[in-house]
């Protein structure tokens, strides 16, 4: 609290002033003010020192001396129209303006920042406004032509694009710029419950957050999705994989336009998106070995995937021309014939079993790392040492009865 200042101070006789006694000059101005003090039954003068700080609080100092008061207030004047101290008087509304400002500012944070902070907003150019509903259809069109990795969407992923962005379509109906984390935050929750549900519709988000920044319907910097407190969910098990009596109840349960998936999955670790991308030309039975191209691969890299004597036994019965599978949908028959095998399906549960298998057959982490499309890393971590090389040779020995055989 700021010491009262005691009126009707009579004059100085000595220095022939009167006080308060202001010091003024082109940069500002000082007060000094004079006291009678009594301390142990004494008498004497004291002089104070009063101006503004720079957060408008008035400050005072003492000295026992007037010509000392004066010099330090010339001194600080002086400092002052050097800009080498932040004192200055400010008076009526100008001096209100201030506190006002000063006391809306984040802690740590300046005017100067406040100024800058504005400057930038009114310079940098304006975001292109666009209705959510018109951002999702030119997104979903460009997603036709071709994803980040060049080629076109699959129909399985356009499809999924379609369904889980009409939602968010059908409940945003307004200017993307004016979409907030907590309305999603709050969509979320109800149309995607559980942490990997939640996590999948926050990557598709971004994406769409991503693009309509790019295209400038979203000022740059931080996306609307960034603050949302959901994050990847951290699994601690280890993959889902079949044994080799179960593959066998498996593939027997599938129908005859699912076999070639089933063993593609199952004995080359192909993912699902590549397999449903995959020709027949691409098998090369005399070679030996199957091709995903760049273009038809998750990491859009060309690999070349061992056709193992097993794989060559399932395939041709069914070897033909054009796609390999041509099901726009293989996750209902899959479900479907691990229900008739009586089996608890887990997701790619056939890639990573090939994976666990595989690695166990070789102990070569690098080698399966080339086949499969993954790192070493990745592979050293999740499928290391889950099955025992005798397992891996009774899975890699699962044989197509004669009726699967015939079954084209």
């Amino acid at each position: 609290m700021n010491p009262k200042v005691p009126r009707g101070i009579p004059n100085n006789p000595e220095a022939g002033l009167s006080f308060p006694h202001v010091v003024t000059r082109r940069h500002g101005t000082a007060t000094i003010y004079q006291y009678q003090r009594t301390k142990g039954g004494v008498e004497y003068t004291e002089f104070k020192l009063a101006a503004f700080d720079s957060a408008g609080r008035r400050s005072f100092r003492s000295f026992s001396n007037f010509n000392e008061a004066l010099k330090e207030a010339e001194a600080r004047l002086a400092a002052l129209g050097q800009g080498l101290v932040e004192v200055t008087t400010l008076h009526g509304p100008t001096r209100l303006d201030y506190l006002n400002a000063i006391g809306l500012l984040p802690l740590g944070r300046t005017l100067t920042d406040a100024v800058n902070a504005l400057l930038r907003e009114h310079t940098k150019p304006k975001a292109d406004p666009i209705r959510v509903s018109d951002l999702v259809a030119a997104f979903l069109h460009a997603k036709e032509g071709r994803t980040r990795s060049g080629r076109p969407a699959s129909d399985a992923y356009r499809r999924d694009l379609e369904w889980r962005l009409s939602r968010f379509v059908e409940t945003f109906q307004m200017d993307i710029s004016d979409v907030s984390p907590r309305q999603i935050e709050d969509w979320i929750e109800k149309v995607a419950p559980g942490p990997v549900n939640a996590w999948n519709m926050v990557r598709l988000l971004r994406t769409l957050f991503r693009w309509a920044q790019k295209r400038g319907h979203l000022p740059s910097g931080p996306l609307p999705t960034d603050s949302l407190d959901i994050h990847k969910p951290v699994s601690t098990e280890a993959p889902g994989i079949l044994t080799p009596a179960q593959l066998k109840t498996l593939l027997a349960s599938l129908t005859p336009s699912m076999v070639p998936y089933g063993a593609l999955a199952a004995f080359a670790g192909l993912r699902q998106a590549e397999i449903q991308r995959l020709d027949w030309s691409e098998i090369s039975f005399d070679r030996g070995h199957i091709e995903v191209t760049a273009a038809k691969a998750k990491t859009a890299g060309r690999r070349l995937v061992p056709l193992l004597p097993v794989l060559r036994t399932w395939l041709e019965p069914y070897r033909a021309t054009g796609p390999v599978c041509d099901l726009s949908n293989v996750a209902k028959p899959l479900l479907k014939a691990a229900k008739a095998a009586g089996i608890a399906w887990k997701r790619n549960a056939l890639r990573h079993s090939y994976i666990s298998y595989r690695v166990a057959a070789l102990q070569d982490v690098s080698r399966v790392a080339l086949e499969a499309g993954n790192s070493p890393a990745m592979i050293f971590k999740h499928y290391r040492e889950l099955v025992t090389p005798e397992t891996a040779a009774a899975w890699f020995d699962v044989q197509p009865s004669t009726k699967s055989k015939n079954a084209k």
